[in-house]
């Protein structure tokens, strides 16, 4: 075999690792199951939690076990879509005094870093935009597992975090005569989701 054919081979053998190594880094693809997740939140009214959720979510998410740093999410909830099993609730909740649901229709987060945190939990860096504002928080996540079904592999986890909604510019709030507030600022979110492998569809 003569030079140019060894320095040939050389190169296609280097593209060739290049490839492999770049097909290898490449995260997998999974959309966030509506119908089997939920983001609910729950916040002090006068001695006692009240909870609610939202009806409407979407996202992604990419995972890569071997490189968290190729992993990453994106869910976004619609405001209209709140529920607190009250009506009268909902539609303040849905008015400027809170949510502003006409001027701000989603809330999102997107995530920026994704790294382990030891069995089997994560964190996730990232942006979370409320009522028009974003804000960096890391939010502790709970791989709940995996399994493979006909449709694709399947993951779940699971995240509760907490958010000073004032710092969002969510302020109503009743002062109570005997001191103290009808409100907490704090409110807790909780997320639980479940998403499905994205297939990918052959170019023929």
């Amino acid at each position: 075999m003569n030079r140019k054919a060894v320095r040939l081979l050389l190169v296609l053998l280097v593209l060739g690792l290049a490839a492999a190594n770049t097909a290898a880094a490449t995260p997998r693809t999974f959309r966030i199951d509506p119908d089997h997740s939920s983001v609910s939140f729950s916040i002090r009214h006068f001695t006692t939690r009240v909870w609610g959720r939202f009806r409407d979510l979407s996202g992604t998410l990419r995972y890569d076990r071997d490189d968290l740093a190729h992993s990453g999410i994106e869910v976004v909830v619609r405001t209209e879509s709140i529920d607190t099993n009250s009506v009268e609730r909902d539609a303040h909740l849905r008015s400027a005094d809170f949510f502003d649901v006409k001027r701000f229709p989603t809330v999102s987060f997107s995530s920026v870093e994704v790294r382990a945190a030891g069995d089997g939990r994560l964190e996730v860096a990232g942006d979370l935009t409320l009522h028009g504002v974003t804000q960096r928080v890391v939010v502790p996540v709970l791989l709940t597992g995996s399994v493979r079904t006909a449709q694709g592999e399947r993951l779940g986890f699971e995240a509760t975090f907490s958010i000073d909604r004032k710092s969002y510019g969510i302020a109503w709030n009743r002062v109570l005569e005997a001191g103290g507030t009808v409100l907490s600022d704090q409110v807790e979110i909780t997320l639980a989701i479940e998403a499905v492998e994205r297939k990918v569809e052959s170019a023929n």
